[in-house]
């Protein structure tokens, strides 16, 4: 999922605050949703997360979520800033999928998630969300 794009060719990328913020709200809803969360990873500029859902089920889940994290996001953030929030989306449109049918791809998917942000040379939220940060 990308990141709010602001202009043509602009985009804002998520500072290490933001990224613990949008990791804290997408857990929250998952949790609210009773969706069987595998691992998530918010990066600067996209997402990574592995859950279990149904397939007719997924596009829909995929569209509250966006809406609720980012009406969070936004308003928390920007709306005191003059932050048009309702004609700047925090995500992009589209997003990809990959169904994962064994417990290999599974593990594999897990596991890529967890080190994305080694391949875009950022730095782990994981460990100050789990301190609490």
């Amino acid at each position: 999922m990308s990141m709010l794009k602001l202009k043509k060719q602009e985009w804002y990328f998520l500072n290490v605050e933001d990224r613990i913020f949008i990791y804290k709200l997408i857990s929250e809803k998952l949790e609210k949703e009773w969706i069987k969360n595998f691992t998530l990873n918010v990066l600067s500029d996209h997402i990574h997360l592995v859950f279990m859902c149904e397939e007719s089920e997924l596009s829909e889940f995929i569209r509250k979520l966006k809406w609720a994290v980012s009406f969070k996001f936004l308003r928390e953030k920007w709306f005191s800033k003059s932050w048009d929030w309702r004609n700047n989306k925090l995500w992009s449109r589209w997003f990809s999928k990959t169904y994962l049918d064994t417990e290999e791809h599974l593990e594999k998917a897990i596991k890529y998630t967890l080190e994305n942000h080694e391949k875009h040379e950022i730095e782990n939220i994981l460990p100050l969300v789990n301190r609490g940060l």
